[in-house]
């Protein structure tokens, strides 16, 4: 699902890329804090999403000096944690979250050094260790600067706001005992990071 959803969106990307000014393609990592889920399990009350580095790579297309549009895969290999109430105890196990989306960015100012601000669609693809893996729409929020290093070398500084959403349910089942936790309604996993890039671009 990962490799057909990646390809879909490359070839998109590519079958517009004859019209277009130019293209950047970045190399970045960064790290993500810790996203709590509230649990309405007998067992367990709480979940969370670890902290941890995260990596990853983006295509972008511009349409025109000040705007792109592109492909954003972000890779982070985590722990999922549940925590037990009453004798139950506290669990937890790897899992890897990456997301994959179609983004679009609008750039601001007329120098070396711009901001950027964006948002992305897409998908996450949530993948606990002995798990089957679970895919779910997803947004992105980022914001960051741009800094022109030559004509073709560039350092992207950037903070995001990535969320899954499922408007069915959310469920994590982690750790020896077979621990499970399920959330009902709109559950959401709320992740902030940043990361570091650098940025090649093609005339």
């Amino acid at each position: 699902m990962k490799t057909r959803l990646t390809l879909i969106l490359l070839f998109s990307f590519f079958s517009m890329f004859s019209y277009g000014q130019h293209f950047e393609i970045t190399a970045f990592g960064g790290g993500t804090f810790d996203a709590g889920i509230d649990s309405y399990s007998a067992n367990y009350y709480k979940a969370k999403v670890g902290g941890s580095f995260h990596f990853g790579g983006a295509l972008d297309y511009f349409v025109s000096a000040h705007t792109s549009i592109g492909v954003n895969v972000i890779s982070q290999p985590t722990s999922g944690y549940l925590y037990g109430s009453g004798m139950q105890e506290n669990v937890s196990d790897p899992m890897n979250i990456t997301y994959i989306l179609a983004e679009g960015n609008q750039f601001f100012g007329q120098g070396k050094i711009k901001e950027y601000g964006g948002i992305g669609l897409g998908a996450a693809i949530i993948s606990p260790s002995g798990y089957t893996s679970a895919t779910r729409f997803a947004v992105d929020i980022h914001a960051g600067l741009h800094f022109e290093i030559s004509d073709n070398i560039a350092i992207r500084i950037q903070l995001q706001l990535d969320q899954p959403i499922d408007g069915g349910g959310y469920g994590i089942g982690i750790g020896t005992g077979g621990g499970n936790v399920d959330v009902t309604g709109y559950a959401t996993i709320l992740q902030f990071g940043g990361n570091l890039g650098i940025v090649y671009r093609f005339k």
